[in-house]
């Protein structure tokens, strides 16, 4: 009976951290005149949302520039407790990012 519990409660807690990693994972964030960028949430704070490219700039955009899709997702997303240490590297927020050509 011990031995299933802690199985039990293994599952839950890999479910959990599985569930937290997928909602700070890369993905491709677009804003509202359709510009695309590939970036990690890391936080939603008065009005911006700051998200960090895999080269490792952090951006602060506000949420009104993002597509209405982004803008609810952005408001749904907890702040990644990892990446929010890193937050004095803030790029100029007036630029967009880009993704690379492909």
């Amino acid at each position: 009976m011990k031995t299933f519990r802690l199985v039990s409660l293994a599952c839950c807690v890999l479910t959990s951290a599985t569930l937290l990693a997928a909602d700070n994972a890369p993905r491709v964030w677009t804003d509202n005149q359709g510009r695309k960028v590939e970036a990690t949430f890391i936080k939603l704070e008065n009005g911006a949302v700051y998200i960090q490219t895999a080269a490792g700039v952090i951006f602060n955009l506000p949420l009104d520039r993002l597509s209405l899709e982004d803008q609810e997702l952005a408001k749904s997303l907890k702040p990644s407790a990892t990446l929010m240490g890193q937050l004095p590297a803030l790029a100029d927020s007036a630029r967009w990012p880009r993704l690379p050509h492909a």
